[in-house]
């Protein structure tokens, strides 16, 4: 018998993703691949939830899959306990960056039968197919409550050749809601990751947990044929949510050249030491409009804990060819992390203004779980909000820290002046 699969999305507070929910869509390519064809979705995060939520309950899902952030948490522990009720015979579980670094706390929601770490595109359809009996508690990186101890069993190797994952079903949702804009550009972009894991150790990175360090690409020719079967229903612009998008630079250059001549414009995200004037100029020949870059500070002893492996020189290099070949640049800046002054501070914003970015922001820094920087803070015995809600991306209105260099209300001013100087 075909299970019935819900895949939900629980509401994340505040401005975070606006893009596609790729992770519920790669795991419905990859159900939908192994024979498993009932399957629908929610997004809390889009309007048309509640009633397709009353829909769903009516059908009664035998599996529902939750994909959860940390911020997610709050949200996403309580929609899990009202369908758990609702729907008392499905079994859930739970994955994303929260069932890796906030384990516990994920097992101890009224209702969850397990969490599972790592890729879930290796684990899904294999919690589906055994999620009736027992033999589910047996999958490598399934975590669950067993005579009130957790058992976590290891986590399987992440998977190296991502060509072998169908392109995300982008029929599961309500596809035009997620349509985005792009610096640069007056089309509607659609997101694409063409590559996960990541090599750096930067101290404040949230990522870590789920998506390993192990730098993985997607080939040019399976990255443009996505492109191009969007383009097929209209869409030819993209923002790219890699992590390192420009690591393996061949791969970029592959990619520039199959791509040139369609007419299509995109975005990325870059760290400044992957700045190439060559490269820059290819990318831009074959369409790419902007690039969100994450220079962080503009003090070199701060950037040195944070772990980023960047100075400022590279910094302003990476804005000034980044401009020169007519790409335009929206720089990231994180305030208030353990080792920052008002000194500090200050000196990143004035960086900011030296470097003149065609638009900058600057975030509060957020000890996420499963970091570097939460376990300095803890050492350094500073005071923190331990409520996930408010552990949010784009954040600037709520510090987490409290220091004794400045208050939290400090902070909060010193932000939004920053961002004010730089809204044009």
């Amino acid at each position: 018998m075909n299970k019935k699969i819900l895949l939900l999305n629980p509401e994340i507070p505040g401005d975070i993703l606006g893009g596609f929910p790729l992770s519920l869509a790669y795991l419905s390519s990859t159900l939908k691949m192994d024979g498993l064809r009932e399957i629908r979705a929610i997004d809390y995060n889009i309007g048309e939830s509640k009633a397709l939520e009353d829909e769903i309950i009516k059908w009664s899902p035998d599996f529902i899959g939750v994909t959860m952030m940390v911020p997610s948490f709050p949200k996403g522990k309580q929609k899990i306990e009202e369908l758990s009720v609702k729907i008392p015979n499905s079994k859930i579980f739970v994955g994303g960056i929260a069932a890796a670094v906030i384990t516990n706390e994920v097992l101890d929601i009224k209702g969850v039968t397990g969490a599972y770490r790592g890729e879930g595109e290796k684990l899904i359809s294999l919690l589906v197919k055994n999620s009736i009996g027992e033999s589910w508690k047996n999958i490598g990186g399934v975590s669950h409550i067993h005579r009130g101890n957790r058992v976590d069993n290891e986590i399987s190797d992440f998977i190296n050749d991502l060509d072998s994952i169908p392109f995300p079903d982008r029929t599961l949702v309500p596809f035009e809601y997620y349509l985005q804009d792009i610096h640069g550009s007056d089309r509607k972009a659609a997101s694409i990751i063409s590559s996960r894991g990541c090599p750096y150790q930067c101290t404040f990175c949230y990522r870590g947990p789920a998506a390993g360090k192990k730098f993985r690409a997607r080939s040019a020719e399976n990255v443009v044929a996505e492109m191009d079967q969007l383009a097929e229903k209209g869409v030819t612009a993209f923002m790219f949510w890699d992590d390192n998008f420009m690591l393996n630079k061949n791969r970029v250059y592959e990619i520039c050249d199959l791509i040139k001549h369609k007419g299509y414009e995109w975005k990325i995200q870059m760290r400044v030491d992957s700045a190439d004037k060559y490269l820059l100029q290819k990318m831009r020949d074959s369409g790419c409009v902007a690039a969100n870059i994450g220079i962080e500070s503009g003090n070199e002893e701060v950037l040195r804990h944070m772990k980023k492996g960047i100075t400022k020189s590279q910094a302003r290099t990476a804005v000034r060819l980044c401009q020169e070949n007519d790409i335009f640049v929206n720089a990231y800046f994180i305030l208030g992390t353990p080792w920052d002054t008002p000194s500090s501070i200050m000196e990143t914003i004035n960086f900011a203004k030296e470097i003149n970015p065609n638009k900058a922001h600057f975030f509060e820094a957020t000890p996420y779980p499963g970091t570097v920087m939460r376990e300095v803070a803890i050492k350094m015995g500073l005071r923190m909000n331990d409520s996930w809600g408010e552990y949010r991306m784009k954040k600037t209105d709520a510090p987490i820290f409290e220091v004794e260099a400045y208050s939290k209300e400090q902070l909060h001013r010193v932000i939004n002046e920053a961002n004010e100087f730089f809204r044009r």
